[in-house]
């Protein structure tokens, strides 16, 4: 079966499962900065297979030549600390469960589903979104977004 196929049906099967659900939590993004053009959210959803995480971001710079930004995604404590990992303890992986979101027309959204989130550890932290390099970024100001994540 070609990738593309593939991908697409992995698409409906996302859609599937959040059509007609309302998130349990959901955290909308801002921009700020230099970046205070970009907008978003990432919604939570509880689903028979595991927490469904829908992320969706716009006002993105776009790229030339086809060379398109990918943006990650990682949960904070708080709107100042810098990266989550530490600070969640045996939670190490949550930037690795949060979706990446490629850029194509200045606008991304990606959606994951997993099952190593629960909607205890994640209500009253914050998202942060930063462009993708290697590993979380060092600094908040390498941030592009954030949002606190709420009921």
């Amino acid at each position: 079966m070609p990738e593309t196929m593939r991908k697409n049906d992995i698409e409906s099967v996302y859609a599937f499962l959040y059509k007609d659900r309302t998130p349990f939590a959901r955290a909308r993004l801002f921009g700020e900065g230099e970046y205070a053009s970009i907008c978003g959210s990432v919604s939570f959803y509880e689903t028979p297979l595991g927490v469904l995480i829908r992320a969706e971001l716009c006002g993105l710079s776009k790229r030339a030549f086809g060379k398109r930004k990918s943006y990650n995604f990682c949960v904070r404590d708080g709107e100042q600390s810098v990266c989550g990992c530490a600070i969640m303890g045996n939670k190490r992986s949550w930037c690795a469960l949060m979706p990446t979101a490629y850029e194509k027309d200045g606008c991304a959204d990606c959606v994951i589903i997993t099952r190593k989130i629960s909607p205890t550890d994640i209500i009253g932290k914050t998202v942060a979104v930063f462009e993708r390099t290697n590993g979380c970024p060092k600094s908040i100001s390498d941030t592009v977004a954030r949002g606190r994540i709420e009921r």
